[in-house]
């Protein structure tokens, strides 16, 4: 996690799946509690963070290349002193949202990865079929 030291507060704790992969990494991923509650979370790890008291609605979402991909918001209450736990999950693809929630949750995104591979494969096919068709 990023950011300067935190001062006394609650424990938020926050389940984060693997990130978006690009290539041979995945993007990082963020959780804004407020606009100077800004946290860098560590993808595929259970992330602790300390928020003052208070009602916030967390966005979440993965930095790719400086565009907010896989949003998903969650209310969190801090107001009582207890502390909080979410997961996020972030999405297979950059196409999908994210999600955040309170329990296990199922990253988004994987049929739109079946239909892109589907369709990459569908494509070539149908031109070659439509070329032997047409040339006979």
């Amino acid at each position: 996690m990023t950011g300067t030291p935190q001062p006394p507060g609650v424990p938020v704790t926050i389940h984060a799946s693997n990130g978006v992969q690009i290539r041979w990494s995945s993007c990082p991923i963020m959780v804004d509690f407020d606009n100077d509650l800004r946290f860098q979370l560590r993808s595929d790890a259970v992330n602790e963070v300390t928020v003052p008291p208070g009602r916030y609605r967390a966005k979440l979402y993965s930095l790719y290349f400086g565009i907010k991909v896989g949003k998903a918001e969650i209310d969190v209450d801090t107001s009582s002193w207890a502390p909080v736990t979410f997961s996020y999950a972030a999405p297979y693809t950059i196409y999908s949202r994210g999600a955040a929630g309170y329990g296990e949750l199922k990253r988004p995104g994987g049929r739109g990865i079946l239909v892109i591979i589907g369709i990459a494969v569908a494509v070539p096919l149908l031109v070659v079929a439509i070329t032997l068709l047409t040339t006979r």
